[in-house]
């Protein structure tokens, strides 16, 4: 005899399992300041603090001048920088975890760079571009329309080190390393920029105060307190003293500008055969 659901119980088993594909943990705050907030999927917000673990569907918003950090899941790690606002999407199959940037600017270092066999599995939807980390440290903003401020609106992100490609529709393209690429409109292809605004990214605002901090390296405190060290150019916190920084945070110092080339033009060499001795020889007859 067949068994006969009702479609009252059905519905029940569906939406079950929506929300529990919703809840699954997706990373960890490894540090927030203050003001910082958590999202539920249900819009209910609560303070972030250290420890706490996001799931799909909920969102990661910092106020202005307040940072957060999150570890994921593939050990890849985001920075989230001032007035900027994350949602962690709900997964699709088999596709990598996808964080939408909303606003506000984030760094995305990926897990290679602590541990190379460990791949990254994150995608950054950052506005209408989509960032694939490979083993890459890329920077991302999103500017609306009404934080235009001068510059277009759109997605500006930048590869600090490693690969990464980014893409807008089909169209998928390596980001260059240093190099800024916008992406606007719906008509737009990703394209390189020669100058951006130096506060694109929120480096002032990220910049460490009072921290006594070796700016010729960068020091990537991991969570088996082995420290790895990774040359980078940026930064991602602002913090006052190394002693307000938990562990596993990562504190990325800007490396000093890079000695100028110098060329030194020297006259040309002119060699001078070499003398011969003169030899004298006397005739004598027999």
């Amino acid at each position: 005899m067949k068994r006969i659901v009702p479609l009252t119980a059905l519905a029940a088993g569906i939406c079950l399992q929506c929300v529990g594909a919703l809840a699954a943990p997706v990373g960890t705050v490894l540090f927030s300041q203050s003001g910082s907030q958590i999202v539920g999927a249900n819009g209910v917000p609560r303070a972030a603090q250290r420890g706490d673990v996001l799931q799909h569907g909920e969102k990661l918003k910092t106020p202005s001048g307040g940072i957060a950090q999150v570890l994921m899941l593939d050990g890849s790690i985001l920075g989230v920088r001032p007035d900027t606002e994350l949602r962690f999407e709900p997964p699709v199959g088999n596709a990598p975890t996808a964080v939408s940037l909303l606003q506000g600017s984030v760094r995305a270092i990926a897990s290679e760079l602590m541990d190379s066999k460990r791949p990254s599995a994150m995608t950054l939807m950052s506005g209408q571009a989509t960032l694939r980390l490979k083993g890459g440290d890329v920077e991302s903003t999103v500017v609306d329309e009404k934080q235009r401020r001068g510059v277009d609106a759109g997605s500006y992100n930048r590869l600090i080190t490693g690969d990464a490609s980014i893409g807008k529709g089909s169209l998928v393209e390596p980001l260059s390393p240093r190099q800024v690429s916008f992406v606007g409109s719906t008509a737009l292809a990703p394209v390189t920029l020669t100058t951006v605004s130096p506060d694109l990214f929120g480096s002032k605002l990220a910049l460490p105060v009072g921290g006594a901090l070796d700016t010729s390296k960068t020091t990537i405190l991991s969570t088996s307190d082995k420290p790895v060290l990774v040359p980078l150019t940026s930064t991602v916190l602002n913090t006052t003293s190394l002693g307000t920084v938990p562990k596993t945070t990562v504190v990325l110092q800007p490396l000093p500008p890079p000695p100028p080339k110098i060329v030194i033009l020297a006259p040309p060499v002119t060699l001078q055969p070499p003398r011969l001795p003169i030899v004298t020889c006397t005739l004598t007859r027999c």
